[in-house]
């Protein structure tokens, strides 16, 4: 009976070095989507701020104020003759 406690606890020993590893894996991975929600973030803050240039410059060439708010979520709002739009 020893031996099939002793066969028994090598198995288990086993299973715990490969869930071991199999954890490490999904650490790495979890880091990498991390990372890559990271670039995500960063290119769609990039490209909020391409369109709003694109607009204020757009504007501009009309004649047009372009307001930026303080935060790029925020709102904008362009002045032509002094009247507001929104």
């Amino acid at each position: 009976m020893s031996r099939d406690l002793r066969g028994f606890a090598n198995e288990l020993r086993q299973d715990a070095a490969k869930l071991r590893s199999m954890a490490g894996d999904l650490d790495a991975r979890a880091d990498g989507l991390c990372t890559l929600a990271e670039h995500q973030e960063r290119d769609a803050v990039s490209r909020e701020r391409a369109k709003r240039a694109a607009i204020a410059a757009s504007l501009e060439a009309e004649g047009r104020t372009f307001h930026r708010s303080p935060t790029i979520w925020g709102s904008a709002r362009c002045e032509d003759a002094g009247q507001i739009s929104p």
